[in-house]
């Protein structure tokens, strides 16, 4: 990769050629985390890099940013007669203000003649941070490397404008329109965006291949469904690494926008019979997402807002939705990531199904005995065939979901036992046997726990399997265990220690040895403390697992300033003074998950001050990179005042 920048863009950052070099890392570290994440591709700068670094805007050959729209040209003839085309796959231009980003083209990473005409220039005038990395930097260059928008505001014809309004992910416009979701745009891109900047990688000659050792995750979607309009659902897949990986999920739809879906028609909507009504989040650690979002149902919405338009929507009529569910391996230094699709098909016959009962605060005495009622909506039927459902509870109002009873007849009436544990965010979900529709009830429950009676009936014992196995944990989940009055949780034990209690039927196993054998079982407990039998035993034997590294520590700028002192935690580390430069990764503390701490860094200078930025990174996931988000704890801008 070449990278250049206008004098204003080095003056930024102190003006010399190391600090502008300085700043380049720093931002490519953030883009390459996502890239090798997304796409398994990394952006290395050539060796004489320094050659297309401009200190003096007044002698770079960059028109003022006022005039940045000939920056394509100057960079691409910059480049070429500077470093030559066969000597670099992709070019890009960063300057320091003038509120703007142009690609030049669109996937034409190794192209002679165009891939060196990107430029990324920033509107608030601070050419760092997610702002810049994320909302402009990865955008560009996704565009050099294939990618088309994915917003819907506006239609390209392009195939890939798949997100509500602005759309959220990189190569949306988030926070820059008049249908924005929200005001940036999250560190990841759209399935539709891995589709296309894959294929366009795969297709060039000029990338270098390494083999990275790494396996790619499994992902499976499930099965396709058809449900009742205006009503809710979920969509559960799975996945699994043969590296033991930590994996993380994503729903996302697949369905482009039409020509008249734009403006204020690009948001979601009950009434659209295509296109995309459902907005991207970020990937999470479960594979399950609701539709709507959790916080709507409980509202009794089917819609969810954003900044400024609608970006989730149950429709109210008939039509299909495409889902991709994308399985990441986030694996350090190359990372993998599979897809598979799942089709709904919403019936506009059926539904909407819904809870009748429960819809205004209630309180009940635990262990009673309560009625909950719903509307069948004609879902025994019209292809949707769910003739029994299930109902289950949750203590923490939504969070979590125990069940009450299994396949029961979906008539829209049944006794159901509250189970003797005291809340006030208690909530009924009914949902189909065996499908993905569902409703719960629209207020708390308050549940004020009764005094025990003669129940001295145990719960029938779970169904144990695990998934999941890595180097360090595994994945436990059970079902099949009912009682008389209700089960109210579970008890986990690895050989004949229990480890841990969960209202949930899932429980992580964390704190493994690599390369052993452990064994686990599950007992089911009801509100009046009787405990089932255990569960059948699941033996799993954990992974080798791998030695997580990291880059070497360095400096690029040795002589005028150096760190003096950094306290934090137990940690409070002088340097010695004899070098500009010294590594101290050996230097360690121990600090506490969820506690607050202070972090002391202080610089010192030979002579002349010059401007220093400052960031602080911590590896909370310990995948050997600092590009997750929420791993840049602290930053401050140049400045030469001690922070």
């Amino acid at each position: 990769m070449a990278l250049s920048c206008t004098g204003e863009y080095a003056t930024y950052f102190g003006g010399t050629k190391a600090n502008a070099l300085a700043a380049m890392n720093n931002t490519m570290t953030r883009v390459n985390g996502v890239f090798e994440k997304d796409f398994s591709a990394r952006m290395v700068l050539i060796s004489n890099n320094d050659s297309v670094i401009y200190t003096n805007a007044s002698t770079d050959p960059y028109s003022p940013s006022s005039q940045m729209s000939n920056w394509n040209s100057q960079l691409q003839s910059t480049l070429t007669s500077v470093i030559g085309e066969a000597n670099y796959d992709i070019g890009h231009l960063f300057g320091a203000t003038g509120g703007g980003g142009n690609a030049g083209c669109i996937g034409c990473v190794c192209t002679n003649g165009s891939k060196g005409s990107g430029y990324t220039s920033p509107a608030d005038g601070i050419p760092a941070g997610d702002n810049f990395d994320i909302d402009y930097v990865a955008h560009e260059m996704g565009h050099q490397f294939g990618g088309n928008h994915t917003f819907s505001m506006s239609n390209e014809g392009t195939g890939a404008n798949m997100e509500p309004g602005s759309g959220s992910t990189i190569m949306g416009y988030a926070g820059i329109t008049s249908q924005d979701i929200q005001p940036h745009s999250d560190a990841f891109f759209h399935a539709i965006s891995i589709q296309q900047i894959t294929n366009n990688i795969k297709a060039k000659t000029c990338p270098v291949s390494t083999s990275t050792g790494n396996s790619i995750p499994t992902a499976n979607a499930g099965l396709d469904y058809t449900i009742p309009k205006g009503t809710p659902f979920m969509l559960t897949g799975s996945g699994t690494d043969a590296n033991g990986d930590s994996l993380t999920y994503i729903w996302e739809q697949m369905d482009n926008a039409s020509s008249s879906q734009t403006g204020a028609s690009s948001a979601a909507s009950a009434t659209k019979a295509s296109g995309p009504t459902f907005r991207s989040f970020t990937p999470q650690t479960t594979p399950v997402r609701y539709f709507p979002r959790m916080a709507s149902v409980l509202a009794g919405a089917t819609t969810t807002a954003g900044s400024e338009i609608t970006v989730e929507a149950l429709s109210s009529v008939a039509r299909t939705y495409n889902f991709r569910f994308t399985v990441r391996d986030n694996r350090a230094g190359g990372s993998g990531n599979n897809s598979d699709d799942a089709v709904i098909t919403v019936n506009g016959t059926a539904g909407p199904f819904s809870v009748s009962s429960q819809n205004s605060a209630t309180t009940y005495t635990g262990g009673s005995s309560q009625t909950v009622t719903w509307n069948v909506a004609g879902t025994t039927a019209n292809g949707v065939n769910a003739s029994n459902v299930d109902i289950l509870w949750s203590a923490d109002g939504g969070n979590t979901w125990t069940t009450l009873l299994s396949a029961t007849p979906n008539d829209g009436s049944q006794a159901v036992t509250i189970p003797n544990s005291s809340t006030s965010t208690g909530r009924i979900m009914v949902k189909g046997s065996n499908h993905i529709f569902f409703d719960v009830n629209n207020a708390n429950i308050t549940v004020n726990a009764g005094s025990s009676t003669s129940d001295t009936v145990a719960p029938t014992a779970p169904t144990l399997a695990a998934s999941g196995t890595t180097s360090t944990s595994t994945n436990l989940s059970w079902s099949g265990a009912t009682d008389n009055v209700g089960v109210t949780g579970y008890e986990v034990y690895q050989g004949s220690t229990m480890i841990g209690t969960t209202s949930s039927a899932s429980y992580t196993v964390t704190g493994l040895t690599p390369s052993t054998t452990y064994s686990f079982t599950v007992k089911a407990k009801d509100a009046a403390g009787n405990t089932s039998p255990s569960s059948n035993t699941v033996s799993v034997t954990t992974s080798a697992g791998s030695t997580v590294t990291y880059c070497s520590a360095s400096a690029t700028n040795t002589g005028d300033e150096r760190i003096g002192n950094v306290t934090f935690g137990s940690i409070n580390n002088t340097s010695t003074g004899t070098a500009g430069y010294e590594n101290f990764t050996s230097v360690s503390t121990n600090v506490t998950k969820g506690s607050a701490y202070t972090i002391s860094v202080t610089p010192v200078w030979t002579s002349t001050k010059y401007n220093e930025a400052y960031a602080v990174y911590i590896d909370y996931n310990g995948d050997g990179d600092f590009a997750d988000s929420g791993e840049l704890v602290w930053s401050r801008s140049a400045s030469t005042t001690s922070p």
